[in-house]
């Protein structure tokens, strides 16, 4: 077992067993919030925000202005301000707005990445922690598009989730000690995905209250997510200081960004 370790930042390093000690000794008496970011869904088929705009959207976006241009990375640089090779998540706004301008063809290529895929198992583990008789951990905040952790909780356990997912659904964003409550930050695929730059500036003014209602007492699980929106980051930064009292806890295999720490 690792020893647990302190950085510069102040941030604890724990082994994912000593985090499921951890929280299994918190319950039921304190609540927690999950946030699940791309990184979750990676598994079951839908591809990272950095593995999109490298892979996938940079050459189609060559294939239609210079199909005869060499090398990617450097030609991504001529045409993306600021890209950086070596972290292509932080280009993912510029970079899909640039293959699909029209919100046509960006809807459609979002239900492209969402469509048919199936809840791989660590989704299936969330669903049944989400089942428990104690409510402690049925609030999932989420920036993903996919419906792969409400078909998770649909398939293998006996409750039904809300899920919110549009800002127009927002009033209704609230904790029930008896259901689960799955809110998509950024949109559902086939409604209004927010992706570019512009739309993920800031969220909806309802959704960002409802969001700090909700955590105004849990502390968080976050889980996949880069932290590289200014929506989602924005709302977490505008909490009261009273806030997240149990406390953040950073699921992954690196260190979270600066911004994060």
């Amino acid at each position: 077992m690792t020893k647990p370790a302190r950085n510069h930042s102040g941030l604890r390093s724990i082994s994912a067993e000593e985090f499921v000690r951890r929280l299994a000794d918190r319950a039921p008496h304190t609540q927690h919030a999950f946030l699940l970011g791309a990184g979750c869904s990676v598994s079951s088929g839908i591809p990272a925000a950095g593995t999109l705009v490298k892979d996938h959207w940079l050459p189609r976006l060559r294939t239609y202005r210079d199909p005869a241009a060499g090398d990617l990375p450097a030609w991504a640089k001529t045409q993306i301000s600021g890209y950086d090779p070596d972290n292509p998540a932080l280009a993912y706004g510029p970079v899909m707005q640039a293959a699909f301008p029209a919100v046509y063809d960006k809807r459609r290529e979002v239900e492209r990445i969402c469509v048919g895929r199936d809840p791989g198992f660590a989704y299936c583990v969330l669903a049944k922690l989400i089942e428990r008789e104690n409510p402690d951990l049925n609030v999932v905040l989420t920036t993903n598009f996919d419906d792969l952790l409400a078909d998770a909780i649909y398939l293998f356990t006996n409750t039904r989730p809300l899920v919110i997912s549009h800002a127009a659904l927002a009033r209704f964003m609230l904790a029930d000690p008896g259901k689960a409550l799955v809110a998509k930050l950024h949109g559902d695929y086939q409604l209004e995905p927010l992706n570019t730059d512009i739309e993920l500036s800031e969220l909806n003014d309802l959704v960002r209250e409802r969001l700090q209602r909700l955590l105004q007492q849990r502390g968080l699980i976050v889980v996949g997510y880069g932290g590289n929106d200014e929506s989602v980051m924005g709302a977490l930064e505008a909490l009261p200081d009273d806030a997240l009292q149990p406390g953040v806890w950073w699921v992954g295999r690196t260190s979270p960004n600066e911004r994060v720490t």
